[in-house]
């Protein structure tokens, strides 16, 4: 499953990602291990706001698939 499919109130464990993500969203902590809620979604659909440990994270979709979760 990826991160940009979690639904608002669900969380899951960071395991990996694919190829092209971002050097800014390892480096905001998004590695394998992290946990992940997801809080709410803009009007729009994009970008998600995801909590990471105490932050607050607006991930666009695209940036969001490519990070692979394993939901609790």
């Amino acid at each position: 499953m990826t991160l940009s499919e979690l639904e608002p109130g669900n969380s899951g464990r960071v395991v990996g990602w694919n190829e092209g993500i971002s050097d800014r969203l390892l480096e905001l902590g998004i590695l394998p291990g992290a946990r992940v809620e997801a809080l709410r979604t803009a009007p729009f659909g994009d970008p998600v706001a995801y909590r990471l440990k105490n932050c607050q994270l607006a991930i666009c979709r695209n940036d969001a698939s490519r990070i692979i979760v394993d939901a609790d």
